[in-house]
């Protein structure tokens, strides 16, 4: 089976629908939530924007790059969060605050998920480590919350 293929259902996509565009809600969902087993749920409106591939590529190189100068540099590592428009230590905590959580995908722990995580790692470390320079007890914490997909009734459902 293609990649594709076993992963189509993973893919972004909306399970609400667009009332406003004539759509119904996808089956699946539409089902769940007649089940009478959820309790409460939220219908939220959601604008995404992606950039273009070249866009995403280019924004991919340069991060890799900024990351590969803080792996091998102490004084890049101090100043890796600003290289990612941060003004200091400060604004970055206040945004992100000191303990953050990372959702893994643990079935399908591919190459941009490790970079992802190794990246947000980086720039947690580099923030911290300014911000040590002030204060010697600055401290942050990152949780990997690992899950894995389950299939059930036509749902897939993390677990």
């Amino acid at each position: 089976m293609a990649k594709a293929a076993k992963f189509h259902h993973l893919q972004l996509r909306s399970v609400i629908g667009d009332p406003t565009a004539g759509k119904e809600a996808d089956s699946t969902w539409a089902r769940l939530l007649a089940s009478g087993r959820v309790r409460r749920h939220a219908e939220p409106r959601m604008g995404l924007a992606l950039p273009t591939s070249a866009a995403a590529e280019a924004a991919l190189l340069t991060a890799v790059e900024h990351l590969a100068e803080a792996v091998v540099s102490a004084q890049a590592l101090q100043g890796l969060y600003a290289k990612f428009g941060w003004a200091s230590p400060q604004h970055y905590f206040d945004a992100m605050g000191s303990t953050q959580v990372m959702f893994v995908d643990t079935d399908h722990n591919d190459l941009d998920d490790r970079l992802a995580i190794m990246l947000l790692a980086y720039l947690m470390a580099s923030a911290n480590l300014s911000r040590q320079t002030e204060s010697a007890a600055s401290g942050c914490t990152l949780y990997l919350d690992c899950r894995s997909y389950e299939t059930r009734g036509g749902l897939k459902l993390w677990r």
